[in-house]
């Protein structure tokens, strides 16, 4: 179905023309609010049943962070998006002394916006009339490009400057630069004390004639509020600058009220609220590594109070923190050092694990959980997994740190789904090599497609433990991944593009939902194509009919079949387990019935008990007969039981004593009673040892054979 859907979609762009060839952008036809994603759930609500047969597809978007130069241009009011104040013949240079709400308080300059423009037509997008108000008094200029100031009014009897901030030129990298000299803040004040309360809103319409806002009172522009519509989830990572983010108290964080929302500790939250509440978008919140529980508590505390109640608020703990290019990987390393080292009872080295590197992502859980409590003190216990829901994100592919982390969780502090809604990865798929190669547009595609292939696997792996810990599967960030200064930059940025990664996009949701996905969270929302990524959905956010954008539209609330798990009625080889609870037992092949997984005592201390577990996919819910085919070096029996998941054993096999593993026999049935869809079949060892050849899973079944040799089954 993936392909196809892909390959579909990739030919009905073709065939409309629809890539980005045009500034004049053609919109989804959306006005505000349109296109929801998925179902929202009111307070207390929850989705449909984790490892449910089919799904709904439910896309988030990772919302960019606030810049002059961000593409999204979020703000009616330019100067919230401007970068720190400057001089005034060099605004870029920044310095000038501000106030403690980042006003400056000698002559200065602005860098308001940078170098947004079509594209296709290389025009910039800024041009056009601003109207310019602030507090005090200044001569002020438009330099460096080509515009002016004109209609400046000062009223000295209530102190407000008025003006109009004309840009005519038509350069793509055209920048807003305004410089205020001979400045006083109050009439009272010395020449030279600089000004306050700045806002410049920009022009109604942009220079490609497409509206940027209906009322100049509104907070964010028009086409980028359509841009969100068909989203569910608004991921607000690099909003917050959470990659680095050095706060650690609540008072660190930048306030609603600030000069600009360009800053290092990230944006206010109250606008990110304010987003979602414009759109009816459940929240996805990172909290920084550094966030003591004060700061939390705080979080918790503002969302709960201004947030919609019938809006959800994912909540993550900081970004990437298994990631080594990003400092919070740093921190929580060395965090997690300094407590293994404080506390001879600490969770993270519960069961005598040496490795720092364990001991960190083992944090990345604890902490996220010690969070998930916070906010339940905020919210209720029973908002979580609700209302509230708390990510274990981790690194692709890596069901190794789940298999760690969430087995420490339960361990220690019992199930994961008391603390946790979700566990997240991100899939990108990249594929393409660097120089010498120069390669075409086609062979780009082709290479990113085959890195694609590798992304089921990733999915489904992550699905195992999401069944198993009763967790939804989610991806914190997803997409097409190239990036790169090379040769071949030229040809990513055309595959970009190209109706054919309308395709690919496509196929990447389908294969996510099919493989037992639950929420794909792409990444992210706009942005220029360059040798540091093509990640946006657009590269203007006028244009909304982009191939990415056409994919992702034609993907939401789409239902999908659960293709992955082993089919009930079916023999599953034992080698073929997806979770591995203890790390007890080991891998092996009989020269008589072949591969086999041998069940015995390790783990901690060499006195865990072996235990695997098997994803399922019953095509009814019912009661299905279940028995082994195993082997025993021994004369005496062992035991061993089955059940769902982490839940209660369901019945007990009974492995004869037969002095050979060659000497394959079948084990008493047991019944067991399974959903519709997928489930995780626990097979744990409770006495003596044996090699489990296959676990027979079925509704026909035979009873034991006792004569040597594998029993056949009658399916």
């Amino acid at each position: 179905m993936r392909r196809l859907l892909g390959l579909v979609l990739s030919a009905a762009f073709a065939a409309s023309g629809l890539a980005e060839a045009s500034g004049n952008a053609v919109p989804r036809g959306m006005s505000l609010g349109r296109g929801m994603s998925g179902p929202h759930y009111a307070r207390g609500g929850r989705p449909a049943q984790i490892g449910a047969p089919t799904v709904n597809a439910s896309v988030g978007i990772n919302v960019g962070g606030v810049v002059d130069y961000a593409v999204e241009s979020f703000f009616v009011d330019a100067m919230k998006q401007a970068r720190a104040w400057g001089p005034p013949s060099a605004p870029w240079e920044g310095g000038a002394p501000v106030d403690s709400h980042g006003w400056p308080t000698t002559d200065a300059g602005l860098l308001a916006l940078c170098c947004i423009s079509d594209p296709v037509s290389n025009v910039t997008l800024l041009g056009g009339t601003y109207k310019l108000k602030f507090t005090g008094k200044a001569d002020v200029s438009f330099i460096i490009y080509q515009g002016n100031v004109s209609n400046y009014v000062y009223n000295a009897k209530t102190n407000p400057s008025t003006a109009l901030v004309n840009v005519t030129d038509t350069d793509p990298g055209t920048t807003v630069f305004l410089s205020f000299t001979n400045t006083q803040r109050t009439p009272s004040s010395p020449v030279g004390s600089g000004l306050t309360n700045l806002t410049l809103i920009r022009p109604q319409t942009a220079p490609n004639g497409q509206t940027w806002w209906t009322s100049a009172k509104q907070t964010f522009t028009t086409p980028y509020l359509n841009l969100l519509a068909p989203f569910s989830t608004l991921r607000f990572m690099d909003w917050a600058s959470t990659n680095g983010n050095p706060v650690t108290k609540w008072s660190q964080r930048t306030p609603p009220d600030y000069a600009s929302q360009q800053q290092p500790n990230g944006a206010a939250w109250e606008y990110a609220i304010e987003l979602c509440n414009t759109l009816g978008k459940d929240m996805w919140v990172n909290v920084p590594v550094g966030a003591t529980d004060g700061y939390v508590t705080s979080l918790a505390k503002l969302i709960h109070k201004d947030l919609n109640p019938n809006l959800n608020v994912y909540v993550e703990f900081s970004n990437e923190v298994w990631n080594s290019s990003f400092a919070q990987f740093f921190t929580n390393l060395n965090a997690a050092e300094a407590e293994v080292k404080a506390d001879k009872h600490s969770p993270l080295d519960y069961d005598g694990d040496t490795d720092i590197y364990d001991w960190a992502q083992r944090r990345v859980g604890w902490r996220l959980m010690q969070i998930s409590n916070i906010f339940a003190s905020v919210y209720g216990p029973g908002a979580i997994g609700t209302t509230v829901r708390p990510v274990y994100a981790t690194q692709a592919g890596s069901t190794y740190y789940c298999q760690i982390t969430l087995g420490m969780i339960a361990a220690v502090f019992g199930p994961p789904s008391q603390f946790f809604y979700g566990i997240a990865q991100a899939p990108y798929w990249n594929g393409v090599p660097p120089p010498p190669p120069t390669l075409t547009v086609d062979q780009v595609l082709a290479d990113s497609e085959t890195a694609l292939q590798a992304t089921p696997a990733q999915v489904a792996g992550f699905d195992a433990y999401s069944v198993y810990y009763g967790l939804y599967n989610l991806t914190y960030e997803g997409g097409p991944g190239m990036s790169g200064n090379n040769a071949n930059l030229p040809a990513m940025i055309a595959a970009n593009t190209d109706p054919r990664m309308g395709g690919q996009v496509s196929e990447a949701l389908s294969d996510f939902y099919t493989n037992g996905g639950d929420m794909y969270v792409y990444y992210n929302d706009a942005g220029t194509y360059g040798q540091y990524g093509m990640w946006g959905t657009t590269q203007n956010v006028f244009v909304q009919n982009t191939p990415k954008l056409q994919a992702i539209d034609a993907t939401v609330n789409t239902p999908f079949t659960r293709t992955l798990g082993a089919p009930i009625p079916s023999v599953i080889p034992a080698q073929s387990f997806e979770i591995q609870p203890v790390n007890a037992g080991f891998e092996a092949t009989d020269p008589t019935n072949g591969p086999y997984f041998y069940f015995r005592k390790g783990g901690i201390n060499g006195a865990q008990y072996a235990t695997v577990g098997y994803l399922v996919n019953a095509p009814t819910a019912g009661t299905y007969d279940m028995d082994m085919t195993v082997g025993n070096y021994y004369s005496y029996p062992a035991t061993a039981t089955i059940s769902l998941s982490t839940q209660a054993p369901v019945g007990t096999f009974t492995i004869p004593g037969n002095n050979s593993i060659s000497n394959a026999e079948v084990t008493n049935i047991v019944p067991v009673t399974l959903p519709a869809g997928l489930s995780v079949l626990t097979i744990a060892l409770t006495s003596g040892e044996f090699a489990l050849f296959s676990l027979n899973a079925g509704t026909n079944l035979a009873p034991p054979n006792r004569h040597r040799g594998l029993h056949v089954r009658r399916f």
